[in-house]
């Protein structure tokens, strides 16, 4: 399977996902692309060889973040087959940049954001893993990035934010206090493409930026 998310004719450029059977650490892996025919069509994102079979591995939300900037429900679309489709609040053109892969959205930290309602983003202290590239030159305090909260309970949430030229992770339980608290150091705000990493075994979180906790 497969899932083509943006291609450029113009300058030889694109964004390809794909699930391999077998990758060897040993020998040379050899990979065919077929090209040449605009009447070819990709199949159906739901059949085998379809692009939501890329993410069947225990993904619950893919976001390329390829999208034009929009506040279209649903307008920030989910690769997986649970069709978590995020909306945007306050995104414009403006929030259109390029990204460390094809395009990416800028986010102020405070008034404009995407968001979704889903069952599938269970309770905080569930196990599993989040993973994101960011870029940052700023230093104001609080600048989130991602949170997923429990509705029916306002104090249980996990919160990812900036906040100084740090990156901080904040896990929450019922009673409003943070049970777990994981800080990177102060120079992250440095206009360079990161990719971070929070990771949870149901009891302890751990924090990665660029591979190193």
């Amino acid at each position: 399977p497969f899932e083509l998310v943006s291609l450029d004719t113009t300058n030889g450029e694109g964004e390809l996902w794909f699930k391999a059977p077998f990758l060897s650490s040993s020998t040379d892996n050899t990979f065919y692309i077929w090209y040449g025919n605009a009447a070819t069509k990709a199949y159906n994102p739901s059949t085998l060889y379809g692009s939501e079979n890329v993410w069947s591995s225990g993904f619950v939300a893919v976001w390329h973040m390829n999208e034009n900037g929009n506040t279209v429900a649903d307008g920030y679309k989910d690769s997986t087959n649970y069709n978590n489709d995020g909306t945007g609040v306050s995104m414009t053109s403006a929030s259109n940049v390029t990204g460390k892969l094809g395009n990416a959205q800028n986010f102020d930290g405070t008034s404009n954001y995407i968001y979704k309602s889903s069952t599938d983003f269970r309770s905080s202290d569930d196990i599993g893993n989040i993973s994101f590239w960011f870029n940052t030159a700023d230093t104001a305090t609080n600048a989130n990035i991602f949170s997923s909260a429990d509705e029916s309970s306002g104090n249980h949430y996990l919160m990812l934010r900036m906040d100084l030229g740090s990156l901080e992770m904040y896990q929450y339980d019922n009673d409003g206090t943070p049970d777990q608290i994981k800080t990177t150091d102060s120079s992250l705000n440095n206009s360079r493409w990161q990719y971070g990493s929070i990771t949870s075994n149901g009891n302890n979180y751990s924090l990665f930026v660029n591979g190193t906790v």
